[in-house]
């Protein structure tokens, strides 16, 4: 599995400034190499390039295998939406939308507590290429954590270049915060 503190960069749209996100990610398992790695799910950078194509676990001959990923914010905070960003460059040999998750729970957890699932989700609809918003609300309000994990129990279809070769890919992976 691949840790990394690495802070990201985001570049303002009016300046030349940035912004940290002092995050640290682990996950499961990481393809590093060819535009993917860890790091390029926090980039900022919502469509997949040659440069930052996203995150990519590594390849499973089943859609079952299991897998996850982490996003530690260092800090608590209350959590109102994750939104996924689909991989962009590769499609299925169906036309649709390659890795992106079928059957996904997320987890919150507090400091070096536990995990705790808050919402889980099945036959998520493939979003062809659309970010996919995870609304965190509960009947108790939203969910405050220091960390959030997304673990997929079904990964979505092979990209039409590698079939058999199930993965979770995202290009990126936003979380927005109750002010």
């Amino acid at each position: 599995k691949g840790s990394y503190a690495t802070p990201t960069k985001r570049a303002d749209s009016k300046s030349q400034r940035t912004k940290q996100k002092p995050w640290r990610l682990n996950a499961a398992s990481s393809h590093e190499g060819g535009g993917f790695g860890l790091q390029k799910v926090i980039d900022e950078i919502t469509t997949s390039r040659r440069s930052s194509k996203g995150y990519s676990c590594d390849a499973s001959a089943s859609a079952d295998s299991k897998t996850w990923l982490e996003i530690d914010f260092r800090e608590q905070k209350a959590i109102k939406t994750i939104t996924l960003y689909p991989r962009t460059d590769a499609k299925s040999d169906s036309g649709m939308t390659a890795g992106f998750p079928v059957d996904l729970s997320v987890s919150v957890k507090k400091g070096d507590g536990a995990y705790t699932v808050v919402k889980k989700l099945t036959d998520i609809p493939n979003p062809k290429g659309n970010p996919y918003k995870i609304d965190l609300y509960t009947v108790v309000g939203y969910p405050e954590a220091t960390s959030i994990r997304i673990d997929v129990t079904k990964r979505g279809q092979p990209a039409a270049d590698e079939p058999g070769a199930y993965r979770l890919q995202l290009a990126e992976v936003k979380v927005a915060f109750v002010e």
